[in-house]
């Protein structure tokens, strides 16, 4: 990820989340770095597919899946 300024952070802890990303055609989404050993991994994920895995996902905090 480029400069500090530029990433997303969540509201009340203020954890990284990725940067802004804007596709050729458009859409939105966010480019995720992860370090995996000694090598940085990047990744650009769409909005509707990040927010597909959310709900696909197991929802920890209350238990309850979306209808």
């Amino acid at each position: 990820m480029g400069e500090a300024n530029n990433l997303i952070y969540t509201p009340r802890e203020h954890i990284p989340i990725g940067e802004p990303y804007i596709f050729p055609d458009g859409g939105h989404g966010i480019l995720m770095k992860w370090r995996r050993g000694k090598k940085d991994v990047k990744e650009t994920v769409r909005l509707d597919e990040l927010h597909e895995l959310v709900v696909q996902g197991k929802i920890k905090a209350s238990g309850q899946r979306s209808p």
